[in-house]
């Protein structure tokens, strides 16, 4: 399982993590620890974590230049909530995420009467889905 799929943990607490058990050290702690009875692994229970996916079956284009993410931020953001991001505005689209200059897919956006959202709506959005969950 690669660690950073999960919301709160980037690159660096990754590392960390990963540095952790590469000590050597800390393998043999984790040795005694199963030598003396502890369990660390489960019994057929499926150990995914659960995300809410308050994006799911969307399909959201980007365009312009956002606020406070690069695109692949804002991408790695919608795909980690259960949306799929492409390339070009079409009927399918579901969304368009929309910053400063965003040229010409927000003209064929609004001709298609789709949804446009900022970088804070789209947020907000993920937000209040996630709250409603708790």
């Amino acid at each position: 399982m690669n660690i950073t799929k999960i919301e709160g943990i980037g690159p660096e607490i990754s590392a960390s993590v990963q540095a952790w058990f590469s000590r050597e050290s800390n393998q043999q702690l984790i040795a005694s620890l199963k030598s003396a009875g502890l369990k660390l692994e489960t019994d057929g229970f499926d150990t995914e974590i659960e995300h809410p996916t308050p994006l799911a079956d969307q399909t959201w284009v980007i365009t312009g230049t956002l606020p406070s993410w690069s695109r692949s931020e804002a991408k790695e953001f919608i795909e980690r909530h259960g949306g799929k991001v492409t390339s070009s505005v079409s009927s399918k689209t579901s969304f368009l995420l929309v910053g400063e200059d965003p040229g010409s897919k927000l003209n064929k956006a609004r001709e298609l009467g789709l949804s446009v959202v900022s970088e804070e709506e789209l947020k907000s959005m993920v937000n209040s889905s996630s709250s409603r969950d708790s």
